[in-house]
């Protein structure tokens, strides 16, 4: 049950690229799993939007319900279809643990409904946050680098 005692919405996320792709087979499967859980479903569906896209309306929906609390569980069909890059895919994940979201992604075998799905998320988030740790954030053009010094990069002129 969700927090209010009702069945859980889950918001549901599909993507295909191209226009000539069809998002059903990922949606079938979103649809079967939260039956099966006896979850109330909302859609949300990028149709012909690569996954490079800054802006892509479905998930920007589907993120601004999920600020306002209008769901209680996101299911993507793959992580790839979810996140552009693996740091886009991390500080959406970490937004959606603050909100108090679950999270499932049907062909990694993540959910975050089950101790062993929130388990794998931490590991990912610690993994996350080993490689922030290992490149410090540079501040500025060349912030401490060899041009601040009056040196340059250049190769030796032979």
């Amino acid at each position: 049950m969700g927090a209010d005692g009702k069945r859980p919405w889950a918001a549901l996320y599909a993507r295909v690229s191209t226009t000539e792709q069809e998002p059903e087979n990922q949606l079938e499967e979103l649809r079967r799993y939260a039956s099966a859980r006896d979850w109330t479903v909302r859609e949300y569906v990028d149709h012909g939007v690569s996954g490079t896209t800054d802006r892509r309306p479905a998930l920007d929906a589907l993120l601004a319900d999920a600020r306002r609390r209008r769901c209680d569980v996101v299911v993507c069909w793959r992580l790839d279809r979810l996140g552009r890059s693996l740091k886009h895919l991390v500080l959406l994940l970490d937004e959606l643990q603050t909100l108090g979201l679950a999270f499932v992604s049907l062909a990694e075998g993540i959910d975050c409904t089950t101790p062993a799905g929130k388990l794998q998320l931490h590991i990912l988030a610690a993994i996350a946050e080993f490689e922030r740790g290992r490149h410090p954030p540079v501040h500025g053009p060349g912030a401490g680098g060899p041009n601040s010094r009056g040196t340059t990069c250049d190769p030796p002129v032979c």
